[in-house]
């Protein structure tokens, strides 16, 4: 679904900043520009007046990673790929510094090559002072249920905060920003904190219903950026982790890289440097 995105400014010196990086994404995309709050809100009415004005982004879409998730499974099983769910890996299969499988809790699993694309839980299979630490950051959301609508485009800050309007008149509030936490319980506190800033971006929320709540965890690097490529230590052994919060943005792209340098290609991407320890461009969001 492609509506566009409004970043909004809360105080004045979100409106400073915005204002530049609204000159700065014109550069590659002509439809992106500051607007001021006048009209922010011709583009949302029940926006609060209280803003500082927007960044408009027409040609930002969204999507549902949960079907998406599903419809790449769907995609694998087609061609060929064997897929076992509720599977925990214990760990490599290592030999001379070399790995040959997976060790599960259905058993040895053997192979050419490896992938490593567990998450926050990457740590848990390699060990190097190479590659620093990857951690979760618990990110809780909550739906919301309106009768009438209330948005019809993505409302974002640039802390990371966002309404997104979903059909049937549910509204997407997100998200908490809770590291090293590898729960995934949601806190009344963490609900409190949504309601508020929603409130105060779109005070007509308050008139919604409440549907539900769930929390995910996001995987983070010391310094910000993914893992994409071949393990310098250990050989036959690669890496696709640390996006963060962009993961499902980029898990196509992530995708070609991994089976570029699986098949022993160079990948032709404009953000891909090195097989080894690559950094990918900030996504959108």
């Amino acid at each position: 679904m492609q509506k566009g995105l409004l970043k909004v400014a809360v105080t004045e010196e979100d409106a400073h900043v915005l204002k530049k990086k609204a000159a700065q994404h014109h550069r590659w995309d002509e439809h992106v520009r500051w607007i001021d709050v006048k009209e922010a809100r011709l583009l949302e009415p029940g926006l609060s007046p209280d803003i500082y004005g927007a960044i408009t982004i027409p040609g930002d879409g969204q999507l549902a990673p949960a079907k998406l998730t599903q419809a790449l499974a769907h995609g694998a099983l087609y061609h060929g790929a064997d897929v076992f769910e509720y599977c925990d890996v214990h760990s490599l299969i290592m030999e001379n510094e070399t790995v040959k499988g997976v060790q599960t809790s259905k058993g040895s699993f053997y192979g050419e090559k490896v992938v490593i694309a567990a998450g926050s839980w990457a740590k848990r299979f390699i060990s190097s002072e190479h590659l620093g630490q990857v951690f979760p950051v618990k990110g809780e959301c909550i739906a919301l249920q309106s009768h009438k609508p209330l948005l019809s485009k993505t409302i974002f800050l640039d802390e990371g905060f966002y309404l997104v309007p979903k059909t049937g008149g549910r509204i997407v509030i997100g998200a908490t920003k809770l590291q090293h936490d590898f729960t995934k319980t949601v806190s009344a506190q963490g609900i409190q904190f949504l309601l508020n800033k929603a409130s105060a971006l779109l005070p007509a929320i308050k008139e919604a219903t409440f549907e539900k709540a769930w929390a995910g965890l996001r995987p983070q690097t010391n310094d910000g950026w993914p893992y994409l490529g071949e393990h310098p230590e250990i050989a036959n052994l690669h890496m696709a982790f640390g996006h963060y919060r962009n993961g499902i943005l980029l898990s196509a792209a992530t995708g070609k890289i991994m089976a570029d340098a699986l098949l022993g290609k160079k990948p032709n991407h404009s953000f891909f440097t090195s097989f080894q320890l690559t950094r990918v461009m900030e996504g959108v969001h």
